[in-house]
């Protein structure tokens, strides 16, 4: 089976009005899915909760998502330090980790 990994900013593109690219995103994660693919979306969560950084997985209209929670990138906080991106050896390893499953 042909698997497909979406990497993304939000799960939900009807949550709080989001649209442009996560929209299509989305829309596009759900026909591949309907055309039989094995689909994943994987994206950073929009909140920090206590404990350690890790991935929860759900299934949201049928897709399944994986939620990286307490990563150090968060979605649509512009003020952090845009190195964060360049370089995080947690983060990497956190994402070999779901690349490898």
């Amino acid at each position: 089976m042909n698997k497909v990994l979406h990497i993304g900013f939000s799960f939900n593109p009807l949550e709080s009005g989001r649209g442009g690219a996560v929209l299509y995103q989305w829309s596009l994660a759900k026909v591949q899915a309907d055309l039989g693919l094995e689909v994943v979306f994987l994206h950073s969560s929009r909140h920090t909760i206590t404990g350690r950084m890790g991935v929860v997985e759900e299934y949201v209209e049928g897709l399944k998502c994986l939620e990286i929670i307490n990563s150090p990138i968060r979605p649509y906080d512009y003020s952090q330090d845009p190195r964060l991106y360049l370089r995080n050896a947690r983060l990497e390893n956190l994402f070999r980790g779901i690349l490898l499953r």
